[in-house]
């Protein structure tokens, strides 16, 4: 089987952050280009799958994983890990991050490669998302088990059936392991119980097909008669409604002026989208959601990006954002942050577009959704907006 599986952290790879080596550039003229997939901060439960491949030309490696703290690949030439991405893959999410190896280093030391390689020729890859589509894919067909699925066994066995041995087939499923033969059921057994339940049926016969007029003895609405002991426009002041997970967000949140949870991104008016200084590095407002902007990408240079403006948070204070990337033409990587707020609260949330390399077009679009900003430097879990306690008592 192809091993796209890569081994637990166990060096120090980038800065304090723990990794594994999985690929290195080979060329004379520079020092080699070390890749490691890295664990953000869990790795106690390490899952995470790579390869190499081909994309515009250029030589590309992602990993993919579960856990968006563990979806990391990182070159010892940068000084942060890159970001993750989150995708959906047979309707459950994963995360991928990837990275472009150097022109000058468009070869890799299969001696010191731990994931598969593959040429241009192999796989026709048109974004990173059908890269990370595909690297699932391709380790499924390979006999790879993903996350949360159990491989469960099968084979032949020599049996003791009525006096005789006979070979039979065993197997397993998440419920039931057959291995006693002697106390399986027999179709007349089975039958005989299908006889018994439908002896306790009514007959179609028995179903009355008609109710007379009034709709029969006001016993059939537990003894009580509409509109008169119960009044036509009653109102059920015993109704139980529940409020538990509002009252959770105002035991956990407080009284919030902004928002009722941790997210307090919602693209409302006091959120300003600002565009670049620079017009040929920058891109324009298309459209936009409750949590999520669409952008037009004028022109494909090495480097576009705009800024979303959000007032009224705490002022001098440290924000980190997140976000997926659901729609993106062009050949850029778009990314999401944030640092701290000015001394009147205002927040600058940078939407950027990096490629490493100036390339030539126009007309592209990029969808970042599901926006999160969060008070603190860590991203957590998107969780949608919820407004704040105050509007809810308004």
């Amino acid at each position: 089987m192809t091993d796209f599986l890569i081994p637990t952290p166990t060096e120090i790879a980038i800065g304090n952050y723990k990794g594994t080596h999985i690929a290195r550039s080979k060329n004379a003229a520079y020092t080699p280009q070390e890749i490691y997939a890295l664990a953000k901060e869990d790795f106690t439960s390490w899952w995470a799958i790579g390869m190499a491949f081909y994309l515009n030309n250029v030589l590309q490696v992602i990993v993919v994983s579960n856990n968006n703290k563990q979806a990391c690949v990182q070159s010892n030439r940068s000084a942060n890990p890159g970001n993750t991405i989150e995708f959906l893959y047979d309707g459950k999410t994963y995360y991928y991050s990837a990275i472009a190896l150097e022109i000058a280093d468009d070869y890799i030391d299969t001696s010191e490669t731990i994931i598969p390689v593959y040429l241009a020729a192999e796989l026709s890859i048109t974004s990173y998302e059908n890269a990370a589509l595909e690297l699932i894919s391709l380790y499924s067909e390979n006999g790879g088990i993903l996350p949360g699925e159990v491989n469960y066994p099968t084979s032949w066995v020599q049996r003791l059936i009525e006096g005789a041995w006979q070979k039979t087939f065993a197997f397993a499923h998440a419920k039931t392991v057959y291995t006693d033969y002697a106390n399986k059921k027999t179709l007349a057994d089975k039958l005989s119980e299908i006889d018994t339940e439908i002896g306790n049926k009514a007959n179609k016969t028995e179903i009355k097909t008609e109710l007379p007029a009034n709709g029969g003895n006001s016993a059939t609405v537990n003894g009580h008669t509409v509109n008169a002991d119960v009044p036509e426009n009653a109102v059920f002041t015993d109704t139980v409604y529940d409020d538990t997970e509002i009252q959770k967000r105002i035991s956990d949140n407080g009284y919030g002026e902004i928002a009722g949870g941790k997210n307090l991104f919602i693209y409302n008016d006091s959120v300003n989208f600002e565009k670049n200084s620079n017009e040929y590095q920058s891109f324009t407002f298309d459209s936009k959601t409750d949590n999520s902007v669409r952008c037009y990408v004028p022109n494909n240079g090495s480097y576009t990006g705009a800024k979303l403006n959000i007032y009224g948070l705490k002022p001098n204070t440290k924000y980190s954002a997140s976000c997926s990337v659901t729609e993106n033409t062009s050949e850029f990587n778009p990314r999401i942050y944030c640092t701290e707020s000015d001394s009147n609260g205002t927040l600058a949330v940078n939407l950027a577009l990096n490629n490493g390399a100036t390339m030539s077009g126009s007309g592209y679009y990029v969808t970042f959704s599901n926006i999160q900003v969060e008070e603190g430097e860590t991203a957590t879990e998107y969780e949608p907006y919820f407004p704040s306690n105050k509007m809810l008592a308004e």
